[in-house]
């Protein structure tokens, strides 16, 4: 990612994931796996936007749970 520090770019990112799981279900055979990959993808990018624009630091490889990004969350604001 070009700016890890814009929430913006991580919207952008998580947009394109959300594009790409609509994309594999609307396919003749759709495909489930990837449609989940990408959804799941999507909602873990954009807790991190929200992390970003409140000022929470994680790690480069965090996989935030939901536990996780609610304390992060809420402790930043």
């Amino acid at each position: 990612m070009s700016d890890a520090t814009d929430p913006k770019a991580w919207v952008a990112r998580a947009e394109e994931d959300y594009l790409l799981a609509r994309s594999a279900l609307r396919r003749k055979t759709p495909l489930a796996y990837g449609a989940c990959f990408h959804a799941q993808q999507c909602a873990e990018i954009y807790f991190k936007a929200i992390l970003v624009q409140r000022g929470a630091s994680f790690p480069k490889t965090c996989r935030p749970s939901m536990i996780c990004v609610y304390e992060a969350i809420y402790s930043s604001a």
